[in-house]
This record gives structure tokens, C-alpha cells and sequence, in this order.
């Protein structure tokens, strides 16, 4: 068994996909196996990544979907089901990873936890936002999303994730606890970093491993922050809880059902007073965000949350 798990999920990804692999090949440590999940592509991406895997059977799993197509969350949500693993990496199809991103990931977990850590743990570094051509944008996409990576406590992490997925290098405990990834998860990696954040330690690692590439098919994608990114963002949610919002409560509530027995009672009280926000009036809700700390990054977000809300 290798040290490091890589899961890595496509769809119609046949333009960056083998780009992707290499850059995984590449690595200077390879202590790692890759297991590759297709969701449904309907272009060559089959095709490509069976020719590939085809070559390093010892290094390379391929996994076909072939009942419909599978969501992003989805699919890693399966990939780390099947997989067994002290660590684990997801890996997005379209980015390209320095050299060095497991090795200084590893490396880094290791300097804070022993080999035989039972505690969940999850790391996270930043990345490069390019475009499609890997040509840089910004040398540091938390800076490009105008995002904190030291707000980890439970409240920040409700409202907003500050840790992409193919940054995050995590362990089995935190894999055994958080799965299954339940519908009600905004997405796989939300759901990992709240559960971690809970049950277990979150460290950023202050470097970037990895070119985050944009091509406007993005499953999530990055903008760069301003007042008329956010500004067009509040006004295309609706003016009321059903929008965005009413995936947050519903993520709160279905980790509140799922682990009520194990909760420390801090958690369960944060999680308490998030969810009964949605019941009650205008003021009472802008008033318990403020004494609960349920803030997003920067003044302009929270002035689109107190909007919405």
C-alpha cells in the first residue's frame, strides 16, 4: 500500500486530463497510487485515461461510471469510499501540480503528526490561478478570493469553505469519520473540512502546490473578488433563505442528525444556534449571525449576507 492515495474524478476532460497525470508522474516523491473514477464523459477521456493506465497498472486505477453522469461531489465522494489509504489527495482533472506538491504536503503533515495518528487531520495549502494556457493570474488564489485561511473554527466554516479540495492532503481517520458524504453536503470537500473542524485539527500550509487552472468550464472556478463579482453574485441569489443560504442550514442540519451522540457540546451548540436561524424574524437572524460569529470573508460578503439573509 502506498503512502498517499490520489483520487482523481473526471468528466469530459480530454483537453487537460493527460497534462494532469503527468504533472502527477512528475512528482519527486512517488510513494503514491492514483485511482482514476470517470463520471459519465462523453468525449475521450475514457478512451485516454484506459491508455494511460494501461501503461502503469501498478500505479494507475481506473474506475468507469456507467450509470449516468456523476456530480463532482459525487464521485470523490465514491472514489474515497472505495479507497484505503493512510493519507489522501484528491486531484482535479484540469489543474497541473508542482513537483513538489505531495512530497511538501506529506512532509508537512508528518513534522505535526505521527504515523499512527488516530485524530482526523486535514491539511490545505494555496495554489496559482491560471488560465487555460497556465499563464498566471495570481500567485495566490486566497489572495485572488480575498479569503482568510486562518478562519478554521466551526462558525466561519459554515458559511464559506477556505480550502479547495485539490489542495487538501487528509488522513483515514478523518476519511472513516466523515464518510458517507451525505446528499445534503454542499460539496466533498466542505463536508470534510467542517467534519475535521469539529472532530479534529485543520493547519494551512502557506505555499502553493499546484496551477489552478481556468477555462470556463470549471466545476467550481475561481473570480477574482471585487465589489461587482460579489455585488452580481448577491443579486443573481434570491432575495430570500431559498437561496444559497438554504444549502448551508441544510449542511448544518444534516451533521447535527448524523453526529449528535459524538459532539463535543461547544460544536453542538454552534450548530444549534446556526440552524434556528432560519426560524426566526428579520432582526432576530442579523442579530444571532453577529453573536454567533457566523461571518463570511470581508466586509462586502457579509454586507451581501445580511442582504440575503
Amino acid at each position: 500500500m502506498s503512502s498517499v492515495e490520489i483520487l482523481l474524478a473526471t468528466f469530459n476532460s480530454e483537453t487537460f486530463i493527460e497534462e494532469q497525470v503527468d504533472s502527477i508522474f512528475s512528482q519527486t516523491d512517488q510513494d503514491w497510487h492514483l485511482t482514476i473514477q470517470d463520471g459519465g464523459s462523453r468525449d475521450r477521456t475514457v478512451s485516454i485515461v484506459k491508455k494511460i493506465a494501461s501503461k502503469y497498472e501498478k500505479k494507475i486505477t481506473f474506475i468507469q461510471h456507467d450509470n449516468g453522469h456523476l456530480s463532482a461531489k459525487k464521485n470523490f465522494g465514491s472514489l474515497l469510499s472505495k479507497a484505503h489509504s493512510p493519507l489522501y489527495m484528491f486531484c482535479d482533472q484540469d489543474d497541473v501540480w508542482f513537483k513538489n506538491k505531495v512530497e511538501l504536503t506529506k512532509d508537512f503533515y508528518y513534522s505535526l503528526h505521527s504515523k499512527n495518528e488516530k485524530q482526523p487531520v486535514l491539511i490545505f495549502t494555496d495554489s496559482v490561478v491560471t488560465d487555460n494556457k497556465l499563464i498566471p493570474l495570481s500567485n495566490s488564489f486566497l489572495a485572488f478570493q480575498n479569503l482568510n485561511p486562518r478562519k478554521l473554527a466551526l462558525n466561519n466554516l459554515l458559511l464559506q469553505n477556505v480550502a479547495p479540495g485539490n489542495t487538501m492532503l487528509f488522513n483515514n481517520s478523518l476519511k472513516e469519520l466523515a464518510l458517507p458524504i451525505p446528499s445534503q453536503a454542499i460539496m466533498h470537500d466542505h463536508w470534510l473540512i467542517l467534519i475535521c473542524s469539529i472532530f479534529g485539527r485543520i493547519h494551512f500550509l502557506d505555499s502553493p502546490t499546484l496551477f489552478y487552472r481556468q477555462h470556463g468550464n470549471n466545476v467550481v472556478g475561481a473570480t477574482k473578488f471585487s465589489f461587482l463579482s460579489i455585488l452580481k453574485k448577491t443579486l443573481n441569489n434570491s432575495f430570500n433563505m431559498e437561496g444559497s443560504l438554504t444549502k448551508d442550514f441544510e449542511q448544518a442540519e444534516a451533521i447535527y442528525k448524523l453526529y449528535e451522540q459524538d459532539l463535543p457540546q461547544e460544536s453542538k451548540e454552534i450548530l444549534k444556534l446556526f440552524i434556528n436561524v432560519r426560524k426566526q424574524t428579520f432582526f432576530q437572524r442579523r442579530i444571532s449571525l453577529l453573536e454567533g460569529g457566523f461571518l463570511k470573508h470581508g466586509f462586502i460578503r457579509n454586507l451581501g449576507l445580511f442582504f440575503l439573509i
